[in-house]
Order: structure tokens, then sequence, then C-alpha cells
């Protein structure tokens, strides 16, 4: 397929792109976070700060351009990666930065 041709960014139907707007919503939104569906139903790929653990964002699969930091407290690293142990419920893979 030609790279012109293609957009990996776009939910192809609008159910598709409302989960994602709901997962976002109320969220520190660093980057991103517009949804335009004026052609298709695209979403800006967006970066947002999550302080819950345990929220969609950090548990659930979001199928779109979405990246979730969850900023964790420096001298409890124990904790952390038990945290990220028991949000990883998909197989998705938490990354720690340090």
């Amino acid at each position: 397929m030609r790279r012109d041709k293609c957009n990996p960014g776009r939910p192809v139907r609008a159910r598709s792109e409302r989960p994602i707007q709901e997962a976002i919503k109320g969220l520190s939104i660093f980057v991103g976070g517009t949804c335009d569906d004026s052609k298709g139903y695209f979403i800006e790929p967006t970066v947002i700060e999550n302080s819950n653990p345990k929220s969609v964002t950090m548990c659930e699969e979001i199928v779109g351009p979405v990246l979730t930091i969850h900023v964790y407290p420096e001298k409890k690293w124990k904790k952390t990666l038990a945290l990220c142990d028991s949000t990883a419920v998909m197989d998705l893979a938490p990354q720690l930065l340090v």
C-alpha cells in the first residue's frame, strides 16, 4: 500500500471513536486529545497523565493513538513493579522510565 494512502490513526467508524473519547475524558492531556469526525473519525495522537492505576487507560488496550503516563513515587520501586504486574491483565507491557 502506498504511504500516502495509509492513515493508521483513524478509527473505522463512530462506535470505535466513542470509547477512546470516553477513556480520555477528564484526564490531564499533555498533547492531542481532539477528535474530528468531519472526514471520518480521526483522533489526534494523544499523551495523557493518569493517576489512577486501575483506570481503563492503564488496564485495557485503547485501540487508538493514546499514550498514558503514570508518575510513580521514586522511593516505592517494589510497589511500582507490583502495580505494573497487577494492571497489565491483557499482556500489555508497561514501560518504566527511571
